[in-house]
């Protein structure tokens, strides 16, 4: 095979081949004892570009990490082709494409680049979180107390979801299931694809917890450029660069080289927020995001995290701030007892509240309207009644001092929330 080259790049040194349309790859590891283990490994499925391009048959140099020179160097990559059960959707090669940790690391002068993004696009899952039928209880008092019950829901590419509940209601246990930080006792929780307790569901994953533990003897900017760096998003003085644009863009630029035991904890949130959104993942998982924040530093990382959906990032994320929510999610998961009460699209659920309308006048105010406070006027109307309660308003001398949503989500919160007591 090593004779007719790389069929993406055509590079002499691939061991690739290329036929109808599919590329099967052989992969040569060396063993601690230095003998040379051959090893034939699965073809790859049809459609499937730019695993010959990525190098992933070239000699494997045991114990590092990337691609360097023509050389497969990921440890693992190569079991991950040959294992047949995991499928097409999990064929990451080398586990580091799915987060493009590799992609700028393929042999100088390698046509299929582009090839690497469509295999790596390909080979990723749409659904990105999924948790079906999930258990989770504590003993408390020599007495089992469900903690999420029967948790079934999925978050696919590209949605924002605002995870919220009262105290209690078992947003923080799934949400330590989802990073595999607790197993559930009955169900699945996936991320990724994976099993959400496998260290390769985390890849491509940018989390930060509600209260992030940071090394409190670094720095944040040794702290976000340590991240690009494990990571493999940026080497030496790129990834110092970058991580000092990140630290500037949620306005704590000028503590980059504090200490984190001298920080506040709004400035620790900020340290962590900057080093998920600096790795570009694929899926941001925000645990009370705003926690520790003060007006100014909810608005930048609220903008922020905005510019992350509007890029095509996928957004999973818990918060009581629910202003938070109806701004950043474009679908809400309200959970009460550690059961799912709601699911639906924010706008749908906003909608049927109608339109609450407000203005000022001295006198008398128009039919359906209530007081709201010294001369000023409130109603609750349907959305066609907009317009012609504009002209009347306009016609009685008032000034119209507001018009919003009828149902505000902290609304439909306390509704759900009463109704399941």
């Amino acid at each position: 095979m090593g004779g007719k080259g790389c069929a993406a790049c055509g590079r002499a040194q691939c061991d690739c081949l290329a036929h109808h349309g599919r590329q099967v790859v052989r992969a040569r590891r060396r063993p601690r004892s230095g003998h040379r283990d051959d090893r034939a490994h699965q073809a790859v499925e049809p459609g499937c570009q730019g695993v010959a391009a990525a190098g992933c048959a070239h000699p494997a140099s045991a114990g590092t990490q990337g691609l360097a020179r023509g050389r497969c160097t990921i440890p693992g990559a190569i079991r991950a082709l040959a294992d047949a059960s995991a499928g097409f959707a999990r064929c990451r090669v080398a586990a580091g494409l799915a987060t493009g940790s590799v992609t700028d690391r393929l042999c100088a002068g390698c046509a299929g680049r582009a090839a690497v993004g469509a295999f790596e696009e390909w080979t990723m899952t749409d659904t990105l979180i999924e948790f079906v039928r999930v258990n989770k209880s504590f003993k408390l008092k020599g007495r089992r107390q469900p903690a999420v019950q029967d948790l079934s829901f999925s978050v696919r590419a590209g949605e924002a979801i605002g995870f919220v509940g009262p105290n209690g209601a078992g947003k923080s246990t799934s949400m330590k299931m989802l990073m595999g930080m607790l197993r559930p006792d009955k169900g699945e929780a996936l991320l990724m694809g994976w099993p959400a307790a496998d260290e390769r569901a985390r890849q491509g994953v940018g989390y930060v917890p509600e209260n992030p533990y940071l090394y409190d003897y670094l720095t944040p900017l040794e702290i976000v450029t340590m991240g690009l760096q494990i990571h493999g998003r940026a080497r030496g003085r790129e990834a110092a660069q970058r991580a000092m644009q990140w630290l500037e863009r949620m306005g704590i630029g000028y503590a980059a080289h504090k200490r984190v035991r001298n920080l506040s904890k709004g400035m620790t949130q900020r340290t962590a927020l900057a080093h998920a959104l600096a790795l570009e993942p694929r899926l941001l998982v925000l645990d009370e995001p705003m926690s520790g924040l003060d007006p100014v530093g909810r608005k930048l990382v609220a903008d922020e995290v905005q510019l992350y959906r509007e890029g095509g990032g996928t957004l999973f994320f818990c918060s009581h701030i629910l202003n938070d929510v109806e701004r950043l999610a474009s679908r809400v998961l309200l959970i009460d007892k550690g059961q799912l009460k709601a699911d639906q699209p924010l706008q749908g659920l906003l909608n049927k509240g109608g339109l609450v309308l407000r203005y000022h006048l001295v006198g008398q105010p128009l039919p359906g309207f209530a007081s709201d406070g010294t001369d000023i006027w409130r109603a609750q109307i349907p959305a066609g009644q907009l317009w012609q309660t504009l002209h009347a308003i306009e016609a009685s001398n008032g000034t119209l001092i507001d018009v919003h949503q009828g149902l505000s989500l902290e609304q439909m919160f306390v509704d759900l929330v009463a109704a399941s007591a």
